[in-house]
């Protein structure tokens, strides 16, 4: 091998240490396999997304906001030991925030249209969008000293305000410290 120095040395490095200079000139090949494809809940709008609680338990969560005027906007959580096994949590996919009856985790209008985003949203006329406001929760990430939940909450709104179809995007974020059961996970930020 010749010596050499700068960023021939540093790109020469790299090939060497990914080995794709290997495979440049007729070195070893790679072939990657995969097992099995894992069953688990069937998805809706936003993915699963997984994370573990501060007690060690598995959960997950996926969300949908579709823009039909008669289709679900809700958040769902799942629990068990893995995403094979877990199932839906009733007492977190459904539970209602008790101080606020509209405020619920299995449909989440309220929720959304009264985020920071939400209120600033405005209906567009004509558009095809049946809400000013759409949100899911697109992850959790818990606190390891308080077990607070903090979730993503990804919002679309104002549907085409400029006449093109597209809408707004933003993100807001949601709390909750009692693991997203009373629908004090909804206070969104």
């Amino acid at each position: 091998m010749v010596a050499t120095t700068g960023l021939a040395a540093v790109v020469a490095a790299a090939l060497s240490a990914t080995g794709a200079q290997a495979a440049l000139v007729g070195g070893p090949t790679f072939t990657v396999t995969v097992g099995t494809p894992a069953s688990g809940p069937a998805a809706t709008d936003t993915p699963a997304y997984p994370y573990i609680d501060k007690d060690g338990t598995y959960y997950h969560q996926q969300s949908a906001a579709l823009y039909g005027a008669d289709e679900v906007r809700k958040w769902d959580f799942y629990t068990g030991t893995n995403l094979e096994t877990a199932t839906r949590s009733t007492a977190i996919s459904d539970a209602v925030n008790p101080t606020n009856s509209l405020d619920r985790n299995n449909d989440t209008t309220w929720r959304c249209n009264n985020s920071p985003t939400g209120v600033t949203a405005t209906d567009v006329a004509g558009d095809s969008y049946s809400q000013k406001n759409f949100c899911d929760l697109a992850g959790v990430w818990v606190d390891p000293d308080s077990g607070d939940w903090y979730g993503l909450v990804h919002n679309e709104f104002t549907g085409s305000p400029f006449g093109d179809g597209s809408h707004f995007d933003a993100i807001d974020y949601a709390v909750s410290s009692d693991r997203a059961r009373r629908g004090r996970s909804a206070t969104t930020r």
